[in-house]
């Protein structure tokens, strides 16, 4: 290995830039995926990666024996959009919940100084979602439901559908489909 770059990555493990670097990356981490965690309502036997976010936790209700991947995220709404998951949801991992969207109605106000949409996202028991599944505010997913990885879910999804796609479209039923296969 060159002598010069060996040199240079133990020049910077040791400079102030570093530890700032690693300070500002370990408050990310606590505000994030561990303070307020107790404020969930959470069932038992879930199993939840540590690198897990929940924003506005006091908003999010998770069921018994839920396995929520790594990498997902969990943002409430800013004034009252919860999420209540069901028994039994299995995530893969990068699946997004997002209770609240960005009002944009006003031309004369910067979009970013607007008021925020909430809207509660209810998922019911037994539902599988598949990598990078992005749920948006306002969805109802029924129970049973599996949605196909990278789907953007913008409404309801009705129960044991199979659904994909952006905007996520039912495909299929689970129910039917197992009485055509038996």
């Amino acid at each position: 290995m060159n002598k010069k770059i060996v040199k240079q990555a133990i020049k910077s493990l040791f400079s102030f830039r570093f530890f700032v670097g690693l300070f500002k990356l370990i408050s990310y981490y606590g505000v994030n995926c561990i303070v307020n965690r107790h404020e969930i309502k959470m069932g038992t036997g879930c199993k939840i990666h540590p690198t897990v976010i929940f924003r506005q936790p006091h908003l999010i209700t998770l069921g018994n024996d839920c396995s929520i991947n790594h990498n997902n995220i969990f943002q409430a709404g800013k004034k009252d959009g919860r999420i209540i998951i069901g028994n039994n949801l299995l995530t893969a991992a990068n699946c997004m919940f997002i209770a609240y969207n960005h009002g944009y109605e006003s031309t004369d106000i910067p979009i970013m100084y607007q008021e925020c949409n909430d809207a509660a996202i209810i998922i019911e028991d037994d539902v599988w979602m598949g990598y990078g599944v992005i749920v948006l505010p306002g969805v109802h997913i029924g129970k049973g439901a599996i949605i196909g990885a990278g789907s953007v879910v913008t409404k309801d999804i009705p129960p044991y559908s199979i659904a994909v796609g952006v905007p996520a479209k039912v495909i299929n039923n689970r129910k039917y489909e197992n009485k055509i296969n038996s």
